[in-house]
């Protein structure tokens, strides 16, 4: 009799120990599925930040310095006032390499710029448009010889 009442025992500790390493193994697996969605969440939140914030300066300023050109700009700004985008600013924007304007802008994610009229006729094009896992296009209304144009500004990874 008393060896039954070992063999209860064991058997009681197998099984709770199963039913220990089971919910353990679903607390876990839990904890890392939303460990990796607060990290996805994060990027994104990262990448829409950087992309409104360098649209805003393209747009909204002048850049440093205020008549820069391509051999001498520190940041990029293609306004000549509020959303008024600059031909010359433009022009040298579009003559930057892509690992100069990723510089300029200091951001590791790529960069597409497109600026169309309101009909949408493409008057300046810089980089593909965005294919990667992780991307942000924002779209902003500006003026561009007096018209008004749609100016695209899109990072991506």
């Amino acid at each position: 009799m008393k060896h039954r009442k070992a063999q209860i025992n064991v058997f009681d500790f197998i099984l709770a120990s199963s039913i220990s390493v089971i919910i353990l193994v679903l607390v876990a697996s839990t904890f890392f599925l939303y460990e990796r969605k607060i990290n996805e969440f994060v990027l994104y939140n990262d990448l829409s930040t950087k992309t409104f914030q360098v649209s805003d300066v393209l747009i909204k300023s002048e850049g440093v310095p205020s008549n820069w050109n391509s051999t001498n700009v520190n940041i990029v700004g293609l306004a000549s006032e509020d959303r008024v985008i600059n031909v010359d600013k433009l022009n040298n924007f579009i003559d930057l390499s892509q690992p100069e304007i990723k510089d300029k802008m200091a951001t590791n994610y790529n960069v597409y710029f497109n600026l169309t009229n309101i009909t949408g006729k493409s008057i300046a094009s810089i980089g593909n448009p965005p294919a990667g896992i992780r991307s942000v296009v924002i779209k902003r209304y500006v003026m561009y010889k007096n018209e008004e144009a749609i100016m695209e500004f899109g990072l991506w990874e």
